[in-house]
């Protein structure tokens, strides 16, 4: 098989970790990561890592660096309104039952820079762009960037661009506010 040519849109913890899968598939693959940002975006909520994203974490090898920059949330506790505790929910201290509190809280933006850290020297960026439109071929995808106006030919497009993903939204004929919604 000859070196795939990736297009992925969304340099944050989707796109890294699916550049991370398919650079341990595809060594030799040639993947471009474009985002919309003019650098990686390392600000965000925290987030809990459950379930199989901890297998994931595991298979990675980038558990330990994600322990060494969690929370460090240890429980919730309610209160009465004298400030008395009536109950406490605490961290199990197990990645393999977890409680209310996860023992893999960390703030999205460094994980986005754990998950982007071992695969940045392997991929090519582009910051401060996007994808404009795309045709389906029948050899790949023709994609249009917005700034640039550049036309590229890619084997594979993938849409990891945030939950109002307008590329996902045009794969399923739609707009991006509709297609996140159940009908």
């Amino acid at each position: 098989m000859s070196n795939l040519n990736i297009l992925i849109s969304g340099s944050g913890i989707a796109g890294s970790v699916f550049a991370f899968c398919l650079l341990r598939a595809y060594p030799t693959a040639n993947i471009t990561i474009v985002e919309r940002d003019p650098s990686l975006r390392l600000t965000g909520a925290s987030v809990d890592i459950r379930s199989s994203a901890v297998d994931i974490i595991k298979w990675m090898g980038v558990e330990p660096t994600i322990r060494q920059q969690t929370t460090n949330e240890k429980g919730v506790q309610f209160v009465d309104g004298n400030g008395k505790p009536v109950a406490t929910l605490e961290a199990s201290g197990r990645s393999d039952i977890q409680s209310v509190t996860s023992e893999y809280e960390i703030f999205r933006g460094a994980l986005a820079k754990i998950f982007i850290d071992p695969i940045i020297d392997h991929v090519t960026t582009i910051f401060n762009e996007s994808v404009d439109h795309f045709e389906q071929l029948d050899d790949g995808v023709l994609v249009t960037f917005t700034k640039s106006k550049e036309t590229k030919h890619y084997d594979l497009l993938i849409a990891a661009d945030g939950v109002r993903s307008k590329i996902r939204a045009a794969m399923l004929k739609t707009t991006p506010e509709e297609h996140i919604l159940s009908k």
